[in-house]
């Protein structure tokens, strides 16, 4: 008898864990698919910077670096002059739902009379539908640092008249 019952463990086991297993195949629920909808037009962003932008090649730190919804669109390791205006177009893939634009600046350490100059340093940020200004937001850089930082969050107007969000945090 014990024999029969020994051997017959382990059927219970494999039968249990097969039985479990097809339970919650039948109760899985249905993979959720997110569907985005494009905004409709030709999108582009403006970049104005006010100071001298460098990358440090042996840190591997680029110049200037934008990223849209956390994919990188503009990488930049040359140096950037002051007062040069970057433009990325087309903007692609900008969906209806809040979109977010995040960007990070290196400024010159420079020393002397453009050092003051430097200290206020900023980057103007314009986001365009067509010829129309969608968002708009200036980021400065930090009082000791070398970085200027910031994300602008924008919506895809669904009319004319509809005006953009933006993003409050850091705008002076």
């Amino acid at each position: 008898m014990r024999l029969i019952l020994a051997a017959s463990i382990p059927f219970f086991l494999f039968g249990g864990v097969t039985a479990y297993v097809e339970f919650t195949n039948r109760v899985k629920p249905k993979a959720i698919e997110y569907r985005t909808q494009s905004a409709p037009g030709s999108w582009s962003v403006q970049l104005y910077t006010t100071a001298e932008l460098v990358g440090d090649l042996d840190f591997d730190e680029p110049s200037l670096k934008v990223l849209f919804k956390g994919q990188t669109i503009l990488e930049d390791f040359d140096t950037i002059a002051a007062k040069e205006q970057i433009v990325i177009d087309p903007l692609n893939k900008v969906s209806m739902q809040p979109n977010s634009l995040f960007l990070q600046a290196r400024c010159s350490a420079e020393t002397g009379a453009d050092a003051k100059a430097d200290r206020h340093a900023a980057i103007r940020v314009q986001v365009y539908r067509g010829k129309q200004q969608v968002a708009e937001k200036t980021f400065w850089k930090t009082n000791n640092g070398q970085l200027i930082r910031g994300e602008l969050t924008f919506k895809s107007a669904t009319d004319d008249s509809d005006q953009s969000t933006h993003d409050s945090e850091g705008s002076h």
